[in-house]
């Protein structure tokens, strides 16, 4: 099979299953996993079917992920015009991503010394990750810092679950010296914190929203920005009633102070621009996206990427300088640059790189040539953690260190 048919297979299942009737909330098929509620997207690639993994994996997106779906569809720019298409670049071996950026990533096993299995949340510092482990399937019962020099991990805090919960401990973030993480249930939704010192988590508040697409910590606040219907809200994060974001009123946190309306559906196949006007709601500084091709396009602070003509990956600046092709099979990346910069790709083979929108360089993560490769790539743009999942464990891509 060629390279061109199996893209063209990949948009043509994607396609599809845009189309597709969806069932409706509340029967019992809404999608089981805990890809929206932790706040990443996982997906999976088989070296074997190429075509139909990658169109799988776009349609995981759609279905699966909760951090930049929105009722509506994605903002269509009046502005965007055709441009010549681009030609996707030549078939390259991509080097391991240990050898590009050595300093930045890291393999690690899949449980903590006291043989818990553990799952990476985020990057605390440099060498500190949060990682979370479970009680039973879905439910996190506690938070740890773990050393990536040592392999030695410290309790951080018990996650108590209250009762009536339907949705577990989710969007697990670290900011001001704080763990923050989110449950919802009959109560409604919960903001829960414990300071990264250690010590006993406590409620920083409880709202009617629906429970967030995004969570962060910053000056002393939580801050979140809620799932379907948008809106940003802000709790001081030692404990305190929810307040809306003045202005905020159905948009959605892109990296915070930088907020947009509507994030749009992120796989979407139609035309359009995720996140096409921002604004920073401290500073009062707005962003406009005036691209050079009408496609599906997803932006970030300056970057936004999307698939143009002949079904090559492309990238842009939001004034439409520095157009260029990236080595990728499909556009199937769940969320905007990551910081602003890095692109998750899918080169010929099977491959699964992260690409450098600044340098241009590429490293493979894939971690079996003939198995399943299954990643996690955070909903949140500002989260530097990329994690890979390997036989014996993880590789995890500390992206702030490159």
């Amino acid at each position: 099979m060629t390279e061109e048919l199996e893209t063209a297979l990949a948009r043509t299942f994607k396609n599809a299953a845009e189309r597709a009737p969806k069932a409706p909330l509340g029967i019992g098929l809404e999608p089981r996993t805990r890809r929206a509620p932790r706040g990443y997207s996982r997906m999976a690639l088989t070296a074997a079917a190429v075509a139909v993994a990658v169109g799988g994996a776009t349609l995981g997106g759609r279905t699966l992920l909760s951090g930049a779906h929105s009722s509506g569809t994605t903002a269509r720019h009046p502005s965007a015009a055709a441009s010549p298409a681009l030609h996707r670049p030549k078939k390259a071996k991509v080097p391991p991503i240990q050898q590009v950026w050595p300093k930045a990533a890291h393999q690690i096993p899949d449980t903590l010394p006291n043989g818990h299995a553990f799952r990476p949340e985020a990057f605390v510092d440099d060498h500190t990750l949060l990682v979370s482990t479970e009680s039973s399937f879905e439910k996190s019962n506690a938070l740890y810092a773990y050393d990536l020099r040592t392999h030695h991990t410290r309790l951080i805090t018990q996650v108590v679950t209250p009762p009536k919960t339907k949705m577990f401990a989710s969007n697990i973030t670290v900011g001001d010296g704080y763990a923050g993480w989110a449950l919802a249930g009959d109560y409604g939704t919960e903001i829960w914190a414990a300071p990264l010192t250690g010590g006993q988590a406590h409620l920083v508040t409880r709202t009617n929203t629906r429970p967030p697409s995004q969570l962060t910590i910053s000056g002393g606040k939580a801050i979140w920005s809620a799932h379907v219907t948008g809106g940003v809200y802000q709790a001081p994060i030692g404990g305190g009633a929810a307040h809306e974001v003045p202005g905020s009123r159905s948009m959605y946190i892109l990296a915070w102070p930088w907020i947009g309306s509507p994030p749009g559906q992120v796989a979407s196949p139609k035309k359009g621009v995720v996140f096409a006007k921002i604004k920073n709601v401290l500073t009062g500084e707005t962003r406009s996206a005036t691209l050079t091709d009408q496609a599906s396009w997803k932006c970030g602070l300056t970057w936004c990427t999307g698939e143009g003509p002949n079904f090559v990956t492309e990238v842009q600046r939001r004034d439409g300088s520095g157009r260029q092709a990236i080595p990728s099979g499909d556009s199937t990346s769940a969320i905007p640059p990551i910081l602003d910069r890095f692109v998750i790709t899918f080169p010929s083979g099977g491959t699964i790189a992260v690409y450098d929108l600044r340098t241009g360089r590429i490293g493979d993560l894939r971690t079996s040539p003939r198995k399943n490769n299954a990643y996690l790539v955070p909903q949140d743009p500002a989260n530097r953690l990329y994690t890979a999942f390997t036989a014996g464990g993880y590789v995890v891509v500390d992206l702030g260190a490159i």
